[in-house]
């Protein structure tokens, strides 16, 4: 039998307990093991030394364990309960859809636009457009044929006004922020209707010489997005370059620079209303669009009516466009001007002639209508 056999029988062999087998193998070996021996012949509590505890000591380890307990049941509780309340809240947002909530919509959406933010940086265009919604377009049946036309234009636009920008420049943050946000619909006259909350986002890229880029993005109907930019072309601390650019990402979302209802309610206006106006034209023509509309309104005339139709696509210079026609009267009587306002990204180009149709006016408002926009 081996010593450390031996030993764990010891205490058992020296209280009598174990079977005579066992203590005769014992005995035969302590004849021959003197360490084993001497274990053997020591009194019982050396062979078992019982370490028994102090009572204080022994109830301040439990109190110890008691207290962890208490602490760990104490942090669950409230990490449960911050899940449970998180979980409310985004369920609450969810169903409401207050004004600038949350919800698990649009932490989807923050997570999905921040991906588009970055495909901009990378130059990814055609994910960016991937994403777009078409429920902006005002196409015709006619008109769909030539989607795929305008399509690779939008490729080619964003890419050409995100270079003029922000070219060899590093992107040091990108910051979104999603919530819920009231859409308006044009519906007729000056009037707008309110739609739906829909979830929104806005997103500021920042870059390592200061600059930004600013875009916001709205759910439309179809799960895709409708961009929001532009509306900072009047702001001087932006280069026109990122104004081309913010006016690009416009454009390539709806091809509209402009809302239609606003831009009949300037041209009507009899208020100093032309500087805003004008800064919908492309750089080059906007001090001749604002000349001739302060022209028009400080010879007194008075603008009847203003029709403007959608944006329409013209296959031939393969641009959208706007058709306006814009009636005036003086005291002798009326002329019609028919013209188009064409769209790219960088603003509003003016047809170069106007077509004015005259009904026993002036000289002077013919002259007048004919150089409205310069």
């Amino acid at each position: 039998m081996k010593c450390e056999i031996v030993k764990d029988l010891i205490p058992l062999y020296a209280e009598g307990l174990c079977s005579e087998a066992a203590a005769e193998e014992i005995r035969e070996h302590l004849k021959t093991c003197e360490n084993c021996r001497k274990l053997a012949e020591a009194p019982v509590e050396q062979i078992i030394p019982v370490e028994i505890p102090e009572e204080k000591t022994a109830m301040k380890k439990v109190s110890r364990k008691l207290r962890n307990i208490r602490l760990k049941t104490a942090v669950l509780g409230v990490l449960l309960a911050g899940v449970v309340g998180g979980l409310g809240y985004l369920t609450y947002g969810q169903i409401v859809k207050p004004n600038g909530g949350k919800s698990f919509e649009t932490i989807f959406q923050s997570i999905e636009v921040r991906k588009m933010a970055k495909k901009i940086t990378q130059g990814d265009f055609d994910y960016y457009l991937s994403k777009i919604s078409l429920g902006g377009l005002h196409l015709t049946m006619n008109e769909f044929r030539y989607l795929d036309e305008y399509k690779a234009q939008d490729k080619e636009i964003l890419a050409e006004a995100y270079s003029a920008a922000f070219e060899g420049c590093k992107v040091t943050d990108i910051d979104v922020k999603s919530g819920y946000g009231s859409m308006y619909s044009y519906t007729s006259g000056d009037n707008y209707s309110d739609e739906a909350p829909c979830a929104c986002s806005d997103v500021v890229i920042t870059y390592d010489n200061g600059q930004t880029l600013e875009l916001s993005f709205a759910k439309d109907m179809d799960g895709l997005y409708d961009c929001l930019a532009g509306y900072r072309y009047n702001d001087e601390s932006i280069t026109q370059e990122q104004a081309d650019l913010e006016n690009a990402f416009a454009y390539t979302s709806c091809h509209d620079l402009l809302p239609k209802g606003f831009f009949e309610q300037l041209l009507r206006s009899r208020k100093s209303t032309a500087e805003p106006y004008s800064y919908r034209f492309s750089e080059e023509y906007r001090a001749g669009a604002l000349a001739g509309a302060e022209n028009f309104r400080d010879s007194g005339y008075t603008m009847e009516s203003v029709i403007m139709s959608q944006p329409k696509y013209d296959p031939d210079r393969k641009m959208f466009c706007y058709d306006l026609s814009m009636t005036a009267s003086d005291e002798k009587g009326r002329a019609t001007a028919v013209t188009k306002l064409w769209l790219t990204y960088k603003g509003l180009i003016p047809q170069e002639e106007s077509q004015v149709y005259r009904d026993g006016c002036t000289d002077g408002l013919y002259d007048a209508l004919s150089r409205y926009f310069g």
